[in-house]
């Protein structure tokens, strides 16, 4: 761990798991966890199956599907591991700008609802609003408001939403199950 000095005046070290112990994963957070490597595991799967399909999807569904299995891949790692390190920091930053991207992206897929917004896309402005609000919270070490808004938006706009995209008549559901 480092210290910075400012002004003569020696500021604490970065708060840690290691250094407050009740930063490290609860119950809640597993289960996100173990929710995320699932979903994540079910996406790949159904991507396997459609493989057939795939030049018939649009560039920008591709572009959305990458988009989100990064953050969907770095969030058990976020949340089991040490936190407030600077590999924490930097996948943080990954996971955030990865999230945002898939969230603007999907205003360009409207598939459903006659090329109109779906219920769906709610998670999508809750995302834009949040993922500021989160980084803000982080660099500015307000813990417990970092850590509900992360805990927000894997539970809503990454698991939700994601298993939403298993429903049989979506895409990869109909991979999936069919």
């Amino acid at each position: 761990m480092h210290y910075s000095e400012t002004k003569g005046k020696t500021l604490a070290a970065p708060v840690t798991s290691d250094t407050d112990p009740s930063l490290g994963p609860d119950a809640y957070e597993k289960f996100l966890a173990a929710a995320a490597v699932v979903l994540f595991i079910l996406v790949s799967i159904a991507l396997l199956r459609g493989h057939d399909a795939w030049l018939e999807v649009r560039p920008l569904l591709w572009l959305h599907l990458a988009s989100v299995m990064l953050p969907l891949a770095i969030t058990p790692v976020q949340l089991l591991r040490r936190r407030g390190d600077g590999v924490h920091r930097t996948l943080g930053w990954i996971w955030a700008l990865s999230l945002f991207s898939t969230a603007l992206v999907s205003f360009g897929i409207r598939d459903i609802n006659d090329g109109g917004l779906s219920f769906i896309h709610i998670f999508s402005v809750i995302t834009i609003l949040t993922v500021p609000m989160l980084v803000f919270a982080a660099r500015h070490h307000r813990i417990a408001r970092h850590r509900n808004a992360v805990r927000g938006l894997v539970t809503g706009a990454l698991l939700t939403a994601g298993y939403f995209t298993l429903i049989p008549n979506r895409m990869l559901g109909g991979w999936l199950w069919n």
